[in-house]
């Protein structure tokens, strides 16, 4: 039986080459299955 699964996800946002940019945080919770995470690209 799979387990569900959490992942936080941190990624570089900027919205050009001279503009500031942060990080973003995602928190994907309770996922059933990782396949799911890996068709979020």
């Amino acid at each position: 039986m799979a387990k569900n699964i959490s992942v936080t996800i941190k990624f570089w946002k900027q919205n050009g080459p001279k503009d500031k940019g942060h990080f973003d945080t995602h928190e994907l919770k309770n996922i059933p299955d990782l396949r799911h995470v890996l068709a979020l690209h």
